[in-house]
Protein backbone atom coordinates (compact mmCIF):
# COMPACT_ATOMS: atom_id res chain seq x y z
CA UNK A 1 0.00 0.00 0.00
CA UNK A 2 1.55 3.36 -1.04
CA UNK A 3 2.29 5.86 1.69
CA UNK A 4 -0.19 8.61 2.43
CA UNK A 5 0.77 11.82 0.58
CA UNK A 6 -0.92 14.74 2.30
CA UNK A 7 1.03 17.31 0.35
CA UNK A 8 -0.08 15.79 -2.88
CA UNK A 9 -3.71 15.91 -1.83
CA UNK A 10 -3.40 19.57 -0.92
CA UNK A 11 -2.05 20.20 -4.41
CA UNK A 12 -4.92 18.29 -6.05
CA UNK A 13 -7.59 20.74 -7.18
CA UNK A 14 -10.30 18.08 -7.41
CA UNK A 15 -9.65 16.99 -3.82
CA UNK A 16 -9.66 20.48 -2.50
CA UNK A 17 -12.89 21.30 -4.38
CA UNK A 18 -14.65 18.18 -3.01
CA UNK A 19 -13.53 18.95 0.50
CA UNK A 20 -14.91 22.41 0.17
CA UNK A 21 -18.27 21.10 -0.96
CA UNK A 22 -18.40 18.73 2.03
CA UNK A 23 -17.61 21.54 4.38
CA UNK A 24 -20.23 23.79 2.87
CA UNK A 25 -22.78 20.92 2.86
CA UNK A 26 -22.17 20.20 6.54
CA UNK A 27 -23.13 23.76 7.19
CA UNK A 28 -26.56 23.11 5.60
CA UNK A 29 -25.83 24.96 2.28
CA UNK A 30 -27.19 23.66 -0.99
CA UNK A 31 -24.89 22.28 -3.68
CA UNK A 32 -25.15 25.40 -5.86
CA UNK A 33 -24.49 27.76 -3.00
CA UNK A 34 -21.52 25.79 -1.78
CA UNK A 35 -19.80 25.42 -5.22
CA UNK A 36 -18.36 28.91 -5.65
CA UNK A 37 -16.83 29.33 -2.18
CA UNK A 38 -15.41 25.84 -2.42
CA UNK A 39 -13.82 26.62 -5.75
CA UNK A 40 -12.17 29.85 -4.43
CA UNK A 41 -10.90 28.13 -1.34
CA UNK A 42 -9.42 25.29 -3.40
CA UNK A 43 -7.51 27.76 -5.56
CA UNK A 44 -6.07 29.61 -2.58
CA UNK A 45 -4.91 26.36 -0.94
CA UNK A 46 -3.24 25.19 -4.14
CA UNK A 47 -1.39 28.47 -4.46
CA UNK A 48 -0.22 28.24 -0.85
CA UNK A 49 1.14 24.77 -1.23
CA UNK A 50 2.35 25.05 -4.85
CA UNK A 51 6.14 24.52 -5.18
CA UNK A 52 8.27 27.60 -6.06
CA UNK A 53 10.08 27.78 -9.45
CA UNK A 54 13.53 26.26 -9.27
CA UNK A 55 16.62 28.20 -10.59
CA UNK A 56 17.27 26.92 -14.07
CA UNK A 57 20.78 25.91 -15.12
CA UNK A 58 22.38 28.06 -17.80
CA UNK A 59 25.15 27.01 -20.13
CA UNK A 60 27.22 28.87 -22.75
CA UNK A 61 26.95 27.71 -26.32
CA UNK A 62 29.72 27.51 -28.89
CA UNK A 63 28.44 30.69 -30.51
CA UNK A 64 29.01 32.61 -27.28
CA UNK A 65 25.33 33.00 -26.36
CA UNK A 66 23.81 31.65 -23.07
CA UNK A 67 21.17 28.87 -23.11
CA UNK A 68 18.90 27.10 -20.51
CA UNK A 69 20.22 23.57 -20.01
CA UNK A 70 16.75 22.01 -19.63
CA UNK A 71 15.22 23.36 -22.85
CA UNK A 72 18.17 24.71 -24.91
CA UNK A 73 16.34 28.05 -25.17
CA UNK A 74 18.41 31.29 -25.47
CA UNK A 75 18.46 33.19 -22.20
CA UNK A 76 18.34 36.59 -23.94
CA UNK A 77 17.04 35.79 -27.42
CA UNK A 78 16.81 39.38 -28.63
CA UNK A 79 20.33 40.40 -27.72
CA UNK A 80 22.96 40.17 -30.45
CA UNK A 81 26.60 39.83 -29.66
CA UNK A 82 28.69 42.87 -30.59
CA UNK A 83 31.63 41.80 -32.68
CA UNK A 84 34.60 44.11 -32.24
CA UNK A 85 36.77 44.70 -35.30
CA UNK A 86 39.81 44.01 -33.20
CA UNK A 87 38.50 40.56 -32.53
CA UNK A 88 38.78 39.78 -36.21
CA UNK A 89 41.97 39.15 -38.09
CA UNK A 90 42.95 42.09 -40.25
CA UNK A 91 45.19 41.96 -43.28
CA UNK A 92 46.56 44.68 -45.52
CA UNK A 93 45.57 44.60 -49.16
CA UNK A 94 47.73 45.37 -52.15
CA UNK A 95 46.04 48.77 -52.45
CA UNK A 96 47.23 49.71 -48.96
CA UNK A 97 43.80 49.45 -47.26
CA UNK A 98 43.06 47.15 -44.27
CA UNK A 99 40.59 44.25 -44.75
CA UNK A 100 38.95 41.65 -42.47
CA UNK A 101 40.40 38.29 -43.38
CA UNK A 102 37.09 36.40 -42.95
CA UNK A 103 35.08 38.33 -45.58
CA UNK A 104 37.64 40.75 -47.14
CA UNK A 105 35.49 43.70 -46.09
CA UNK A 106 37.26 47.08 -45.74
CA UNK A 107 37.92 47.89 -42.09
CA UNK A 108 37.28 51.60 -42.57
CA UNK A 109 35.35 51.78 -45.84
CA UNK A 110 34.76 55.56 -45.75
CA UNK A 111 38.37 56.51 -45.20
CA UNK A 112 40.34 57.28 -48.33
CA UNK A 113 44.06 56.90 -48.41
CA UNK A 114 46.02 60.11 -48.80
CA UNK A 115 48.35 59.75 -51.76
CA UNK A 116 51.48 61.81 -51.37
CA UNK A 117 52.64 63.42 -54.60
CA UNK A 118 55.98 62.36 -55.84
CA UNK A 119 58.72 64.91 -55.31
CA UNK A 120 59.17 67.07 -58.40
CA UNK A 121 62.19 69.17 -59.17
CA UNK A 122 61.50 72.89 -58.83
CA UNK A 123 63.41 75.63 -60.61
CA UNK A 124 63.21 79.43 -60.55
CA UNK A 125 62.46 81.33 -63.76
CA UNK A 126 63.88 84.65 -64.90
CA UNK A 127 60.98 86.53 -63.30
CA UNK A 128 61.69 84.92 -59.92
CA UNK A 129 58.71 82.51 -59.93
CA UNK A 130 59.06 78.83 -59.00
CA UNK A 131 58.16 76.29 -61.68
CA UNK A 132 58.11 72.50 -62.01
CA UNK A 133 61.02 71.50 -64.18
CA UNK A 134 59.16 68.65 -65.92
CA UNK A 135 56.16 70.71 -67.14
CA UNK A 136 57.17 74.35 -66.66
CA UNK A 137 53.98 74.87 -64.65
CA UNK A 138 54.00 77.50 -61.88
CA UNK A 139 54.22 75.97 -58.40
CA UNK A 140 51.95 78.68 -56.98
CA UNK A 141 50.02 80.00 -60.00
CA UNK A 142 47.77 82.29 -57.99
CA UNK A 143 50.57 84.10 -56.19
CA UNK A 144 51.99 87.20 -57.82
CA UNK A 145 55.41 88.51 -56.94
CA UNK A 146 55.22 92.02 -55.46
CA UNK A 147 56.92 94.70 -57.50
CA UNK A 148 59.57 96.13 -55.20
CA UNK A 149 61.11 98.46 -57.79
CA UNK A 150 61.04 102.17 -57.04
CA UNK A 151 61.35 105.19 -59.28
CA UNK A 152 62.20 108.83 -58.58
CA UNK A 153 60.84 111.58 -60.79
CA UNK A 154 59.69 115.21 -60.53
CA UNK A 155 56.17 115.78 -59.29
CA UNK A 156 53.58 117.36 -61.54
CA UNK A 157 51.95 120.67 -60.64
CA UNK A 158 48.78 118.88 -59.51
CA UNK A 159 50.76 116.47 -57.34
CA UNK A 160 52.58 119.39 -55.69
CA UNK A 161 49.36 121.27 -55.08
CA UNK A 162 47.85 118.13 -53.52
CA UNK A 163 50.75 118.16 -51.05
CA UNK A 164 50.05 121.83 -50.25
CA UNK A 165 53.24 122.90 -52.03
CA UNK A 166 53.80 125.71 -54.50
CA UNK A 167 53.68 124.42 -58.08
CA UNK A 168 56.93 126.27 -58.76
CA UNK A 169 58.78 124.41 -56.00
CA UNK A 170 61.30 121.83 -57.12
CA UNK A 171 59.96 118.54 -55.76
CA UNK A 172 60.95 114.98 -56.61
CA UNK A 173 58.79 112.03 -55.62
CA UNK A 174 59.59 108.39 -54.91
CA UNK A 175 57.05 105.98 -56.42
CA UNK A 176 56.59 102.26 -55.80
CA UNK A 177 56.15 99.64 -58.51
CA UNK A 178 52.42 100.33 -58.65
CA UNK A 179 52.96 104.05 -59.23
CA UNK A 180 51.95 105.17 -55.75
CA UNK A 181 53.75 108.15 -54.22
CA UNK A 182 55.50 106.91 -51.07
CA UNK A 183 57.85 109.81 -50.36
CA UNK A 184 58.89 113.20 -51.69
CA UNK A 185 61.72 115.68 -51.29
CA UNK A 186 61.67 119.45 -51.80
CA UNK A 187 65.02 120.32 -53.34
CA UNK A 188 64.26 124.03 -53.58
CA UNK A 189 61.29 126.30 -52.97
CA UNK A 190 60.28 129.08 -55.31
CA UNK A 191 60.36 131.58 -52.45
CA UNK A 192 63.95 130.67 -51.66
CA UNK A 193 64.97 131.02 -55.30
CA UNK A 194 63.21 134.37 -55.57
CA UNK A 195 65.11 135.48 -52.51
CA UNK A 196 68.43 134.57 -54.11
CA UNK A 197 67.65 136.59 -57.25
CA UNK A 198 66.57 139.57 -55.17
CA UNK A 199 69.74 139.41 -53.10
CA UNK A 200 71.96 139.26 -56.19
CA UNK A 201 70.22 142.31 -57.67
CA UNK A 202 70.45 144.24 -54.42
CA UNK A 203 74.09 143.38 -53.71
CA UNK A 204 75.12 144.50 -57.20
CA UNK A 205 73.26 147.85 -56.96
CA UNK A 206 71.59 147.04 -60.27
CA UNK A 207 68.14 148.05 -58.97
CA UNK A 208 69.46 151.39 -57.73
CA UNK A 209 71.32 152.12 -60.97
CA UNK A 210 68.33 151.15 -63.10
CA UNK A 211 65.93 153.38 -61.14
CA UNK A 212 68.32 156.38 -61.37
CA UNK A 213 68.85 155.97 -65.11
CA UNK A 214 65.12 155.53 -65.75
CA UNK A 215 64.39 158.73 -63.85
CA UNK A 216 66.89 160.61 -66.07
CA UNK A 217 65.52 159.12 -69.30
CA UNK A 218 61.88 159.74 -68.39
CA UNK A 219 62.58 163.35 -67.42
CA UNK A 220 64.20 164.07 -70.79
CA UNK A 221 61.14 162.53 -72.51
CA UNK A 222 58.96 164.76 -70.33
CA UNK A 223 60.95 167.87 -71.35
CA UNK A 224 60.60 166.92 -74.98
CA UNK A 225 56.88 166.60 -74.45
CA UNK A 226 56.75 170.05 -72.93
CA UNK A 227 58.17 171.49 -76.17
CA UNK A 228 61.80 171.99 -75.20
CA UNK A 229 63.96 172.05 -78.33
CA UNK A 230 67.09 172.34 -76.21
CA UNK A 231 67.84 170.57 -72.94
CA UNK A 232 67.98 173.08 -70.07
CA UNK A 233 71.29 173.25 -68.23
CA UNK A 234 73.03 171.34 -71.04
CA UNK A 235 75.20 172.59 -73.88
CA UNK A 236 78.25 174.66 -74.64
CA UNK A 237 76.93 177.65 -72.68
CA UNK A 238 74.36 176.36 -70.19
CA UNK A 239 76.46 173.32 -69.48
CA UNK A 240 79.17 175.59 -68.12
CA UNK A 241 76.82 177.96 -66.30
CA UNK A 242 76.79 177.60 -62.50
CA UNK A 243 73.71 175.93 -61.08
CA UNK A 244 72.48 179.09 -59.41
CA UNK A 245 72.12 180.82 -62.78
CA UNK A 246 70.13 178.14 -64.61
CA UNK A 247 66.43 177.28 -64.61
CA UNK A 248 64.74 174.85 -62.24
CA UNK A 249 64.41 172.35 -65.10
CA UNK A 250 68.12 172.63 -65.79
CA UNK A 251 68.95 172.09 -62.14
CA UNK A 252 66.76 169.00 -61.98
CA UNK A 253 68.24 167.54 -65.15
CA UNK A 254 71.80 168.04 -63.87
CA UNK A 255 70.76 166.56 -60.50
CA UNK A 256 69.42 163.41 -62.17
CA UNK A 257 72.62 163.03 -64.19
CA UNK A 258 74.70 163.45 -61.03
CA UNK A 259 72.59 160.93 -59.06
CA UNK A 260 73.12 158.29 -61.70
CA UNK A 261 76.85 159.04 -61.98
CA UNK A 262 77.37 158.58 -58.26
CA UNK A 263 76.05 154.98 -58.19
CA UNK A 264 78.85 152.46 -58.37
CA UNK A 265 77.90 149.10 -59.82
CA UNK A 266 79.50 146.31 -57.83
CA UNK A 267 81.40 143.45 -59.35
CA UNK A 268 79.17 140.91 -57.62
CA UNK A 269 76.67 141.29 -60.44
CA UNK A 270 78.87 139.35 -62.86
CA UNK A 271 82.02 139.24 -64.91
CA UNK A 272 80.73 139.31 -68.49
CA UNK A 273 80.09 143.04 -68.16
CA UNK A 274 82.32 144.41 -65.43
CA UNK A 275 81.55 147.40 -63.21
CA UNK A 276 84.51 149.21 -64.77
CA UNK A 277 82.71 149.23 -68.15
CA UNK A 278 79.70 150.95 -66.62
CA UNK A 279 81.98 153.37 -64.76
CA UNK A 280 83.56 154.33 -68.07
CA UNK A 281 80.27 155.18 -69.75
CA UNK A 282 79.07 156.91 -66.58
CA UNK A 283 82.18 159.13 -66.68
CA UNK A 284 81.27 160.23 -70.20
CA UNK A 285 78.19 161.99 -68.83
CA UNK A 286 80.23 164.77 -67.22
CA UNK A 287 81.75 165.79 -70.52
CA UNK A 288 78.50 165.34 -72.43
CA UNK A 289 76.80 167.98 -70.30
CA UNK A 290 79.17 170.67 -71.70
CA UNK A 291 79.15 169.53 -75.33
CA UNK A 292 77.97 171.87 -78.05
CA UNK A 293 75.68 169.15 -79.41
CA UNK A 294 73.08 168.14 -76.85
CA UNK A 295 72.46 164.92 -78.75
CA UNK A 296 75.83 163.73 -77.58
CA UNK A 297 74.38 163.59 -74.07
CA UNK A 298 71.51 161.50 -75.39
CA UNK A 299 73.97 159.10 -77.03
CA UNK A 300 75.92 158.72 -73.78
CA UNK A 301 72.73 158.03 -71.86
CA UNK A 302 71.72 155.37 -74.41
CA UNK A 303 75.11 153.68 -74.10
CA UNK A 304 74.71 153.62 -70.33
CA UNK A 305 71.33 151.94 -70.81
CA UNK A 306 72.83 149.30 -73.11
CA UNK A 307 75.61 148.49 -70.64
CA UNK A 308 73.15 148.31 -67.76
CA UNK A 309 70.83 145.94 -69.67
CA UNK A 310 73.79 143.68 -70.46
CA UNK A 311 74.61 143.61 -66.77
CA UNK A 312 71.04 142.51 -65.98
CA UNK A 313 71.33 139.61 -68.41
CA UNK A 314 74.56 138.56 -66.77
CA UNK A 315 72.93 138.47 -63.35
CA UNK A 316 69.78 136.69 -64.50
CA UNK A 317 71.74 134.12 -66.52
CA UNK A 318 72.68 132.41 -63.27
CA UNK A 319 69.04 131.52 -62.64
CA UNK A 320 66.29 129.69 -64.41
CA UNK A 321 64.43 131.69 -67.05
CA UNK A 322 61.10 130.67 -65.51
CA UNK A 323 62.23 131.88 -62.10
CA UNK A 324 63.43 135.18 -63.60
CA UNK A 325 60.05 135.66 -65.29
CA UNK A 326 58.22 135.01 -62.01
CA UNK A 327 60.56 137.37 -60.20
CA UNK A 328 59.97 140.13 -62.76
CA UNK A 329 56.20 139.53 -62.82
CA UNK A 330 56.17 140.11 -59.08
CA UNK A 331 57.71 143.58 -59.55
CA UNK A 332 61.38 142.69 -59.49
CA UNK A 333 64.06 144.27 -61.67
CA UNK A 334 63.05 143.91 -65.31
CA UNK A 335 64.53 144.66 -68.68
CA UNK A 336 63.98 148.19 -69.96
CA UNK A 337 64.24 149.77 -73.41
CA UNK A 338 65.44 153.34 -73.46
CA UNK A 339 62.66 155.76 -74.46
CA UNK A 340 65.25 158.18 -75.96
CA UNK A 341 64.53 157.25 -79.57
CA UNK A 342 64.75 160.85 -80.75
CA UNK A 343 67.23 163.69 -81.15
CA UNK A 344 67.09 167.23 -79.87
CA UNK A 345 66.51 170.05 -82.42
CA UNK A 346 65.94 169.49 -86.11
CA UNK A 347 67.86 166.21 -86.18
CA UNK A 348 66.36 163.14 -87.86
CA UNK A 349 64.61 160.43 -85.87
CA UNK A 350 67.03 157.86 -84.57
CA UNK A 351 67.01 154.24 -85.77
CA UNK A 352 68.77 152.70 -82.78
CA UNK A 353 71.89 151.71 -84.76
CA UNK A 354 73.67 154.73 -83.34
CA UNK A 355 73.87 153.03 -79.94
CA UNK A 356 75.70 149.95 -81.26
CA UNK A 357 79.46 149.57 -81.02
CA UNK A 358 81.62 148.78 -84.05
CA UNK A 359 81.82 145.12 -83.08
CA UNK A 360 78.04 144.92 -82.71
CA UNK A 361 77.53 146.56 -86.10
CA UNK A 362 79.89 144.09 -87.77
CA UNK A 363 78.07 141.16 -86.14
CA UNK A 364 74.74 142.54 -87.35
CA UNK A 365 76.07 142.87 -90.90
CA UNK A 366 77.18 139.23 -90.86
CA UNK A 367 73.66 138.10 -89.92
CA UNK A 368 72.05 140.10 -92.74
CA UNK A 369 74.31 138.69 -95.48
Amino acid sequence: MPPFNLKGLLQDEEFLFAAGLLQQGSQGKSLGAAAFPALVQAGQLKKSFAPKNKERRIIKGNDGFQYYADTGERVLPNVEKQIKPTDRRIIKGADGYNYFSDNMERVLPNVEKQIKPTKRNIIKDAAGFQRYEDTGERVFPGVEKPNKSKSVKPLTDNQKLALDLNKNDNVTGTFDGAGNLIDYKVSSKIDDRMGKISKAVKDSSLQESDEALRALENYIVDLKGQGYENLPGIGLVQGRTPGAAISAEGKKLRSLVSAYENITLKKRSGAAVTPSELLRVQAELAGAIKTSDENVLLDVIRRNRNVLEKQKKTVFAAYRPDDVSIYQDKGGLSYFKSPLDFNIGNQPIRTGLEDLSLEELEELLKKTK
